[in-house]
């Protein structure tokens, strides 16, 4: 697997290099093609005497926790984001700042209950505020 993996790097490292060089000469036998060989055969020799820790699914690995991490690192800042706006929220309306629209709308989300009412009014608030966002 490992001399594989090994050819595969080498002919990755070595095509794009190959199709340049003969593109611009138009010629197969040009001495640079010789340096891209050259070059493709230290990677193949590099390749295949790392060690057999699996440094590409070390590599991956890495990858992915990485990947989940800026995912955890963006739901937190959403949820930091939403905090703000449910205290912007009820905070506007502790001061009797009520968008009378939104208050109406609140007490048929909450079937005409007024205790579920504020509820209903901070949540149709906050998507407000997100929407302005």
């Amino acid at each position: 697997m490992k001399f594989i993996k090994a050819i595969i790097f080498a002919a990755i490292a070595w095509f794009p290099i190959f199709v340049t060089i003969y593109t611009i000469t138009g010629r197969s036998n040009d001495p640079s093609l010789v340096v891209a060989s050259i070059i493709s055969v230290i990677i193949f020799f590099i390749v295949i005497n790392k060690d057999s820790g699996g440094s590409g699914a070390t590599l991956a690995s890495a990858a992915i926790g990485k990947v989940k991490d800026i995912k955890d690192e963006i739901e937190l800042n959403l949820e930091e984001k939403s905090a703000d706006f449910y205290a912007q929220a009820e905070e506007e309306y502790d001061n009797g700042e009520i968008d009378k629209g939104l208050w109406s709308q609140a007490l048929i989300k909450a079937k005409g209950d007024e205790n579920l009412r504020k509820v209903e009014y901070m949540k149709l608030r906050v998507k407000q505020l997100k929407k302005k966002v």
